[in-house]
């Protein structure tokens, strides 16, 4: 890469190259601790949707560190991605709870 069209590049970046390398880092080491957690407790349901739930977060950080010039798709699609997985999955869960426990009481 020209280094001018590098120093332009770092311009536009709030952050050095050092610190968001290290922030994926610290990401994927959260993953595989939540990953650790998931197994080693009973709690799997919560930490699936919490899992599912950093996606979202992920994209909404990288929108914030890399300030792209069309912002509107990246939250949309963040929105969608609680929308339709988050949401879906704990009323499901919910729901299914709920079932449960009234086919219990029937009995």
């Amino acid at each position: 890469m020209p280094e001018g069209a590098h120093s332009r590049h770092r311009r536009n970046v709030p952050m050095g190259h050092d610190v968001k390398a290290r922030l994926w880092i610290l990401y994927v080491v959260g993953a595989l601790a939540t990953v650790g957690g998931y197994y080693a407790s009973g709690q799997t349901v919560w930490i699936f949707h919490l899992i599912g739930l950093s996606a979202a977060v992920g994209i909404i950080a990288g929108v914030a560190i890399h300030k792209p010039e069309h912002k509107l798709p990246w939250i949309l699609f963040a929105l969608t991605l609680v929308a339709v997985f988050f949401v879906g999955e704990v009323a499901g869960t919910t729901a299914s709870s709920c079932r449960s426990a009234s086919a219990f009481n029937l009995v």
